[in-house]
């Protein structure tokens, strides 16, 4: 994958999730106050969402197990997460008289190192600006500021976007299209107020597509594109009749 697609989905992974949906949003009381967190479990189904082979390995093993460190009543764990094949240093804590201590310590470094990419950034730059809802507490106090996304031009959006189209054909022979790719263009059709993916794309590839599933990597490569430098969508379906 290109430097640039990954740090679109980078971009991308950080304007979709900064903001995590309040549903999934919990408190937890601590030293008088709520703390808003995002659970282990949400933000491993957050994780797969983005990208299916993510991964995370403790920075340093001892005898078969994970490094900890413990200090003035405080477990630590060092560790290292992967997401969309860009690594990152992250961190876990809890309290080390806590009896499941070392699974506290898992998920406290998965919202740790997922921050980093930007999931669920703003609970924790709230601590940063002194307000009310924060993570879950971690060694770490200093969080990177959020990066300015770029989003294309919102073109308009034409009233008969949805086309009736005739069942998908086969895509060509080719790589497949990979998960990455689907979320981009899934998110840049967003951003661009392109409601009827499939008919975008059959127009950018020249065939019937019935979702972004059916493509392989080279034309998702060109919706890709294509969304990246958006015409006015009333241009990309020029050929269809008005009602």
């Amino acid at each position: 994958m290109s430097e640039e697609l990954n740090n679109q989905l980078l971009l991308a992974v950080l304007e979709e999730y900064a903001s995590p949906d309040p549903k999934i949003v919990g408190t937890i009381p601590r030293n008088g106050v709520n703390l808003s967190y995002v659970s282990h479990s949400e933000i491993t189904r957050i994780l797969i969402t983005i990208d299916a082979g993510w991964s995370w390995e403790p920075i340093e093993w001892i005898n078969g197990r994970p490094a900890i460190h413990i200090e003035n009543g405080m477990a630590t764990m060092w560790g290292k997460m992967t997401l969309l094949g860009k690594p990152m240093i992250c961190v876990g804590s809890a309290r080390a008289d806590k009896g499941d201590y070392e699974k506290e310590l898992i998920g406290d470094l998965l919202r740790n190192g997922s921050m980093r990419y930007g999931i669920a950034l703003n609970l924790w730059s709230k601590q940063d600006n002194g307000g009310g809802g924060v993570s879950v507490q971690t060694i770490t106090k200093s969080f990177p500021g959020a990066t300015a996304v770029n989003v294309p031009a919102q073109p308009q959006q034409a009233s008969n976007a949805s086309v009736a189209r005739p069942a998908a054909k086969q895509a060509s022979a080719g790589n497949p299209v990979s998960e990455k790719q689907v979320f981009l263009i899934n998110k840049l059709a967003k951003d661009n107020a392109i409601p009827d993916v499939p008919g975008f794309a059959s127009r950018v590839v020249g065939r019937d597509i019935g979702s972004a599933k059916d493509m392989n990597s080279r034309e998702a490569s060109q919706v890709i594109d294509a969304l990246m430098n958006p015409q006015p969508v009333a241009e990309i379906f020029a050929d269809e009749e008005p009602f």
